[in-house]
C-alpha cells in the first residue's frame, strides 16, 4: 500500500512512518500543509491508497489540504 503521511511533528512522523514501513507499506512523509498541497497536485500522477493528514499544520492546515 502506498501512503502519504502529512505530519509536522518530526518524531511522531518518523515513528508512524517506521511502523508503516515495517508492515511493508511505501510511505512518503510531508511536514507542512503547503508541501502537502503540492503532493495533492501530484495525485494525478502518483496513486496513494491512503492519506494520513494532520489537521494542525504550518503553511496551511489539514482542512485546507483536504
Amino acid at each position: 500500500m502506498r501512503i502519504l503521511l502529512v505530519e509536522d511533528d518530526p518524531a511522531l512522523g518518523e515513528h508512524l512512518a517506521r511502523g508503516l514501513r515495517e508492515e511493508h507499506h511505501t510511505v512518503d512523509v510531508v511536514t507542512n500543509g503547503l508541501t502537502a498541497l503540492d503532493y495533492t497536485l501530484l495525485l494525478a500522477q502518483e496513486t496513494y491508497d491512503v492519506v494520513i493528514l494532520d489537521v494542525v499544520l504550518p503553511g496551511c492546515d489539514g482542512m485546507e489540504v483536504c
